[in-house]
């Protein structure tokens, strides 16, 4: 089995090559789950960009309504 010293010879350099071919910066989304009271603050701190704040109703719609039971 090969697979685990294919993983150890990759290097930084590799990584940022493959990256930088493929991570288009202006595209890139941050994901963050948390209580927002809590993180906001610091998370605006970090001047990531700009912050937007989605409910689960945002991101998925409203939530099918069974009816019959």
């Amino acid at each position: 089995n090969t697979f685990v010293g294919k993983i150890l010879a990759v290097t930084v350099a590799d990584i940022e090559r493959v990256a930088k071919a493929t991570i288009d910066p202006e595209k890139i989304v941050i994901v963050l789950v948390g209580d927002r009271a809590q993180i906001e603050k610091a998370v605006a701190g970090l001047n990531l960009g700009p912050i937007t704040n989605l409910t689960i109703e945002d991101v998925l719609g409203k939530a099918p309504v069974v009816e019959g039971n």
